[in-house]
C-alpha cells in the first residue's frame, strides 16, 4: 500500500476514506522501504516509506518558504532546508549497525554488574563501621534514646493538646480525639 501524498507532505482531508496508507511514523522517517520498493508489498504498519516522490524531488535543498514569513514555518515535519538546525534535525535518521548495538548491550551490562558490585561494598563498609561504632561505643544508642525521651514530654508542656487515637469514647478528659500530655502517659 502506498504512503498518501497528502498526508506525508501536509494533511488529507479524506482522513478514514482515503485508500492510500496514514503512517504517522513513515510520515516522521524519510527512509524508502526496501521490501515496498522491491515488491511493492509490506505490511501496514511498516515504519518506512512506501512512497518514492520524496527521493524524486529533493526539496532538502530548497529553502521552505514560510520560513521567511511572519509566522515561520508551523510545518512539524518539513521537507525543505531551514535556516532554523533544529526544524531539519528529524531528517538525520542513522541507522545503528549490527556492531554498534552490540557494544551498547555490553556496556549496560557491564555497568549493571559494576553497580551492583558498588553498591554490595558500600553497604559493606556501612555495616562494618555501625559493627565497630556499636561494638566500641554500646552506650551512645541508650544515651540518645533517654535524652529523647526526656524531651517528648517536658514539664512545661503538660497542658498542651495533641492528637490521639481515642480508645476511651466515654472518657469526660477526651476532647474530639486530642488529649493532654498527661492523659498520653496514662495509657
Amino acid at each position: 500500500m502506498e504512503d498518501c501524498y497528502y498526508f506525508l507532505y501536509s494533511s488529507c482531508s479524506r482522513n478514514g476514506s482515503c485508500v492510500y496508507r496514514h503512517s504517522q511514523v513513515a510520515k516522521e522517517n524519510p527512509v524508502l522501504c526496501k521490501n515496498w520498493d522491491n515488491k511493492g508489498i509490506c505490511f501496514k504498519d511498516c515504519p518506512f516509506r512506501h512512497s518514492r516522490y520524496h527521493l524524486s524531488k529533493n526539496r532538502k535543498d530548497i529553502l521552505c518558504y514560510w520560513e521567511s514569513q511572519p509566522e515561520g514555518c508551523t510545518k512539524e515535519f518539513c521537507e525543505f532546508r531551514h535556516l532554523n538546525v533544529y526544524k531539519d534535525s528529524w531528517k538525520d535518521v542513522r541507522v545503528k549497525s549490527l556492531e554498534e548495538i552490540r557494544q551498547e548491550k555490553i556496556e549496560r551490562q557491564n555497568l549493571l554488574k559494576n553497580a551492583g558490585k558498588n553498591n554490595y561494598e558500600l553497604s559493606f563498609e556501612k555495616l562494618k563501621i555501625s559493627e565497630s561504632m556499636s561494638a566500641s561505643q554500646p552506650n551512645i544508642l541508650s544515651q540518645f534514646k533517654s535524652e529523647t525521651t526526656n524531651s517528648l514530654f517536658p514539664e512545661e508542656n503538660k497542658n498542651k493538646f495533641s492528637f490521639f487515637d481515642r480508645k476511651d469514647t466515654k472518657s469526660t478528659e477526651n476532647l474530639f480525639g486530642y488529649n493532654t500530655h498527661e492523659n498520653v502517659r496514662k495509657c
